[in-house]
């Protein structure tokens, strides 16, 4: 799986989804790169099922940020007879009601539960959206069983988030860094499209792109090539890399900062040079988007 959204660190690996299968072609990866299928445990296993610093709830992150969908899917358990309160002033929710039932409640703030100005009652089937960033509300399931939402989240979260005391989940910057309220210069930064159509449905020549990861047969009878994007720990591959190659050498730190906050637009190549063996970095592009000119890429 890719690193969290240019934090320099990966989140455990994922299976690639071959222990789901019941037919068809093994290799079905290099025929549908942008298709995922996970399973709770792998969710559990890979740390993106969070139970709340309340105890109230857990949270089960199917898709994540750094899965570059351009949204997070989540799986989300109220317990029985427990409230929360929720105020997404950096996100919109769309939320289905799966199983239980329950009731939402819409406050202004400063407002406590059962003083609200409306309120509605879930159960399966009940959708319901955040869509303006100022719908306060208190969330509560009956007393006789668990309320079961599926949700969907835009900006799409990193998998770690939790409500603050007023009920705000953070964005995560590039950088790692918790942000509580953003501006204007964050918009574009924060609401991604989907990797496969950043450059439209046709691509950037008249056709379909390929979505990373991917693997590729450069010649015939040669080691297949895996492409991916790059993360945190591949800074010091690439510099050394970069001076065996015979190029112009930049500094460990360049590489580095490449990797860790420019690192939806490095382009990694690996290959399988030794069986049994990790796969090594064989190549890489490096560049990045000039601000204001998405459509400009800079190879440096």
């Amino acid at each position: 799986m890719a690193a969290l959204p240019c934090e320099g660190r990966s989140l455990p690996p994922m299976k690639d989804g071959n222990h789901l299968q019941i037919q068809g072609d093994p290799n079905w990866k290099d025929h549908a790169p942008g298709f995922m299928i996970r399973s709770l445990a792998e969710v559990q296993e890979a740390g993106l099922e969070k139970v709340a610093d309340t105890n109230t709830w857990l949270s089960r992150r199917y898709l994540v940020g750094a899965d570059s969908f351009g949204f997070s899917f989540h799986h989300t358990v109220l317990k029985a007879g427990k409230s929360t309160y929720i105020h997404y002033k950096n996100h919109v929710e769309a939320v289905l009601v799966v199983e239980g039932e329950g009731t939402i409640e819409l406050v202004r703030e400063g407002q406590k539960e059962g003083e609200g100005f409306a309120k509605f009652r879930l159960g399966p089937g009940v959708f319901y959206g955040l869509g303006g960033g100022q719908e306060s509300h208190f969330l509560r399931a009956s007393e006789a069983s668990d309320l079961s939402v599926a949700c969907a989240f835009n900006p799409p979260v990193t998998g770690v988030e939790d409500h603050n005391k007023e009920g705000v989940y953070p964005v995560i910057a590039r950088d790692g860094t918790k942000l509580y309220s953003y501006g204007e210069d964050m918009v574009r930064e924060l609401f991604q499209p989907p990797d496969a159509f950043k450059f439209g449905s046709m691509g950037t020549s008249g056709r379909a792109c390929p979505t990373l990861p991917c693997t590729l047969q450069t010649l015939k009878d040669s080691l297949p090539v895996h492409l991916r994007k790059a993360v945190g720990e591949d800074g010091p591959a690439l510099w050394r890399l970069a001076q065996t190659a015979g190029l112009d050498v930049n500094s460990p730190y360049c590489y580095n900062l490449f990797c860790m906050s420019f690192c939806e637009t490095v382009v990694v190549a690996e290959q399988q040079l030794v069986p049994g063996r990790a796969p090594e970095v064989v190549g890489y592009v490096m560049g990045f988007r000039p601000p204001g000119r998405l459509g400009t890429y800079f190879v440096w």
